[in-house]
């Protein structure tokens, strides 16, 4: 008897996993369907976004303009350190995305070519299907503010940063999501204030992050706008002026400190 019912335990578990595979896979191709309804409509964004970094020294204000065409992306990060450091004059970071391979520009740091996994945190993350594994499941429903949202989880690889997303069940949005370091610890990031951005299409103006649930920044969206005519150069690595990049010797000149 106990033989007959663990046989039937085990083929029910099987067949409630098949079921929500097939069901992720649906849902997933309802998404980029409604995606690609977004897409035809919007050749560019340009987005700027005020964020504050909260460390054991204060907070730290950070001003970044974003450019995004199809799978291109650029940011360009202010940091301004003056609080923190008196003196130090504000530090610019740019990476840049060719959907191929991404490089970041630093005073502290130079050039230096991002992993797969690095390029997942700055990818735009409307198309969250692409930051998870093919073998994600749906495994349950919760209400996330307000939002009724399909619960999805997978194993992270380097590809992968997502291990946990929730899902809105009828706008196909991002409302939050979980990503493992290699260290093992917890990213979660809260995306609210959703906003109408183009059509029915909307966009998070509030992004919440946390490591293994200590608030570590809060971005807000300042401004959105789609279809100026974004230029090509703007992805391309080999056009990155030396000036954007910066020097670390310049920053500790301008603080006094060189």
């Amino acid at each position: 008897m106990r033989l007959k019912l663990t046989l039937l335990l085990c083929l029910i578990t099987l067949a409630v996993n098949a079921a929500y595979c097939e069901t992720y896979n649906e849902f997933v191709e309802k998404a980029k369907a409604r995606y690609s309804a977004f897409q035809s409509q919007v050749s560019d964004v340009t987005m700027v976004q005020e964020s504050k970094m909260m460390t054991a020294n204060g907070d730290i204000p950070v001003e970044t303009k974003i450019f995004i065409k199809d799978k291109k992306f650029r940011a360009e990060s202010n940091m301004n350190m003056g609080q923190n450091v008196p003196g130090m004059p504000a530090m610019t970071t740019t990476i840049i995305s060719d959907g191929k391979e991404a490089w970041m520009y630093s005073p502290v740091i130079g050039k230096k070519q991002l992993s797969l996994s690095d390029q997942s945190q700055y990818q735009d993350k409307s198309s969250w299907w692409s930051l998870m594994s093919d073998k994600a499941q749906i495994t349950g429903e919760e209400n996330v503010g307000g939002r009724s949202c399909h619960v999805i989880e997978a194993k992270p690889n380097k590809q992968n940063m997502f291990k946990k997303i929730w899902i809105d069940k009828n706008l196909f949005t991002l409302v939050k999501a979980d990503a493992q370091t290699e260290n093992n610890d917890t990213i979660t990031m809260v995306f609210s204030d959703f906003k109408s951005t183009s059509g029915d299409w909307e966009m998070p103006y509030k992004t919440d992050m946390y490591i293994n649930g200590q608030q570590i920044s809060v971005t807000f969206v300042k401004s959105i706008e789609l279809n100026k005519g974004v230029s090509d150069d703007l992805f391309d690595v080999n056009q990155l002026k030396s000036k954007e990049s910066g020097n670390i010797n310049d920053l500790l000149a301008g603080a006094g400190m060189n």
